[in-house]
């Protein structure tokens, strides 16, 4: 192991003018190009040979000496969620796999294990289980159902090569020169870090991500039109809002020049209007969100089957069904859901970031406002669970 050099991010962040930000931005986006012109052939995470003798040998990666090559082999996934609570004692497929198809297939199945033995009943899901053997059984039929329309839902080819990003990509994860805060010199927090079809892998750092309205393409943020009549402390969020999404907009363009392939697949999976952008994200922590949000964008896909299957030049039919009534109390378990589950993000977002992260520097305050909303958190958590 090697001691990195120069300081956290985190630590200069604050220091660093927008013009700086915006050179670490593109730096950043270089880094994540050379990371995507590596060529694998499988999904999974790489091993050291003379650790895992038994992986396959990757594929050959341009620019990279053969003898350093022949030191790393494809073995099983690192991703946490296939490891994490007790599912690391499970009998699930972990890799490699040779196809997108076989990835999320495999995800899939990780979770109706997980229903299955009821494993998600942690500190990290937003409402437990199925109550009953019928719920859960339910909901794993829901799994097989998706299992049933992914072929024919998988985006477009040239979005599930096999790529390796770093997921977790934070202030404090980033490390930069002492004397230059916009030149990268060591990155860590590898060891989840896996090998995914791109078109899942494909999202904003979370240094730059925000839960601010985003709109995509050249169209540059402004300050609100009513900015001049507003508050001092309304001028002060606005104008913090605007530089949180300046930033975001300079990696999306900067990605959009430097590094293309990212950015396409980020945009076929943006679609609000297509259920098939979100289902593939759902369906990967469906044990810990429960079966509302799957089993709607399920009912979406056989409401919408003929406009997907244009989008994807395809005449197949649809290999599930929904009754009329099935769809009309599922809709109305999903508005009580989104309404409950608003307010509980809503909140979360006031606490940590998406993946539940919360830099050094904020953790007292995170603590605080935990504390503050620990009942009403705690409430909404049994609002949910009593849908399920």
């Amino acid at each position: 192991m090697e001691k990195v050099q120069g300081q956290q991010l985190s630590e200069v962040w604050d220091t660093m003018s927008e013009a700086q930000r915006f050179r670490l931005v593109r730096n950043l986006v270089h880094i994540e190009r050379r990371l995507m012109e590596a060529k694998f052939t499988q999904h999974g995470s790489l091993y050291y040979r003379d650790t895992f003798p038994q992986g396959r040998s990757i594929a050959a990666l341009p620019g990279l000496d053969d003898d350093i090559q022949s030191k790393y082999v494809f073995g099983p996934t690192t991703q946490r969620s296939f490891w994490e609570d007790e599912v690391e004692n499970l009998d699930i497929d972990r890799g490699p796999w040779e196809s997108a198809m076989g990835y999320v297939s495999a995800v899939t199945n990780r979770e109706i294990v997980r229903i299955r033995h009821g494993h998600s009943n942690t500190n990290h899901t937003t409402v437990p289980l199925g109550r009953t053997p019928k719920r859960r059984k339910e909901h794993i039929q829901l799994l097989e159902k998706f299992l049933a329309v992914l072929p024919h839902i998988l985006p477009s080819d040239n979005t599930h090569s096999p790529v390796m990003l770093h997921h977790d990509l934070h202030a404090d994860n980033i490390f930069v020169d002492g004397h230059d805060p916009t030149r990268i010199t060591s990155i860590i927090d590898w060891q989840a870090v896996h090998i995914a079809p791109l078109f899942l892998t494909a999202k904003f750092p979370s240094i730059f991500n925000c839960d601010d309205s985003y709109i995509w393409g050249a169209l540059q943020p402004k300050l609100p039109t009513d900015f001049d009549v507003l508050s001092t402390a309304e001028k002060k969020e606005a104008e913090q809002k605007l530089e949180r999404l300046r930033l975001k907009k300079f990696y999306e363009l900067a990605s959009r020049k430097f590094n293309p392939s990212l950015v396409h697949a980020m945009d076929q999976m943006r679609d609000d209007d297509d259920p098939t952008s979100f289902i593939f994200h759902i369906v990967s922590q469906t044990s810990r969100d429960g079966p509302i949000p799957l089993r709607e964008l399920l009912i979406q896909v056989y409401e919408k089957w003929d406009r997907i299957m244009a989008q994807r030049g395809s005449t197949s039919l649809c290999p599930i069904y929904f009754s009329r009534r099935e769809i009309e109390q599922s809709r109305q378990h999903a508005e009580a859901w989104a309404a409950a589950f608003s307010q509980f993000n809503n909140l979360r977002a006031q606490i940590s970031d998406e993946e539940g992260w919360v830099s050094h520097d904020d953790y007292e305050e995170a603590r605080k406002r935990w504390k503050e909303n620990e009942k009403l958190l705690q409430v909404l958590r049994k609002q949910l669970e009593a849908l399920v």
